[in-house]
């Protein structure tokens, strides 16, 4: 099992290493071994007592009650006390630039129109916080001028460290639809076509579309449904967001 797809089980260490471990990233040869009041592996089953997970360069040799699994004597040891290892945290709705959290939505969509250069600088600062909450990847919906490709490029450079980033590149939308001015704007199959062979050459994970104008319409908006709010089919998606 390789350390980078079971980095998950450290979700609630991730503060404790960061902090009061400050050690060095593991060798290709060097062994760890982490100590742990206990386990939670996520499948529904109890949580394991006294739990020890020796790894090995980026592999995970053995985990198990610490009566089950011997250390060994090479081992590099770090001892959290009570604290619990369970499974990492996928942020399936993250923005890198930004923290919804901290700012409200208002805050978010003022961060969002700053410059890229100022987007950018926040980008640390917020997978720092991202991984002492525990999450391990993040898949991204929306960035400015390709932020979040070029910030998944940096983590796994080691310029910064970062859960793993999934990159959804610009939003597409249609004429008249929802999005930011940033958005990468279609009508009809072809132009649609060329604008995600563009994403995925730009290094994109996956796309967000934002085709209606969904969130300002309909008859709790305050705005009645008109055909001008509807893009694709205006008999079968007025009020649907897609």
């Amino acid at each position: 099992m390789k350390l980078r797809l079971l980095v998950c089980f450290f979700s609630l260490i991730v503060a404790p290493v960061l902090t009061a471990h400050p050690t060095p990233v593991q060798g290709e040869g060097e062994v760890l071994a982490i100590r742990a009041g206990r386990m939670i592996d996520g499948t529904g089953a109890p949580a394991v007592e006294n739990i020890v997970v020796v790894i090995r360069g980026d592999t995970i040799d053995a985990v198990g009650p610490e009566s089950d699994v011997r250390i060994p004597a090479d081992a590099r040891v770090i001892d959290l006390g009570e604290q619990t290892l369970l499974p990492g945290l996928i942020d399936a709705h993250a923005h890198v630039s930004v923290r919804v959290d901290s700012t409200g939505i208002e805050g978010e969509l003022a961060g969002m129109a700053q410059p890229s250069t100022q987007q950018m600088a926040r980008v640390p600062r917020n997978l720092r916080l991202q991984l002492l909450s525990g999450v391990t990847s993040a898949y991204v919906v929306g960035e400015t001028e390709n932020i979040d490709v070029y910030t998944k490029q940096a983590v796994e450079r080691g310029l910064f460290p970062g859960p793993r980033i999934y990159p959804g590149g610009l939003w597409i939308s249609t004429t008249a639809g929802l999005g930011p001015p940033e958005s990468l704007v279609f009508d009809g199959r072809c132009d649609f076509r060329r604008i995600i062979r563009q994403q995925v050459g730009n290094g994109a994970h996956h796309v967000k579309l934002m085709v209606t104008n969904a969130i300002r319409i309909g008859p709790n908006s305050g705005h009645d449904f008109s055909i001008r709010h509807v893009e694709l089919h205006p008999g079968r998606n007025r009020g649907r967001g897609r």
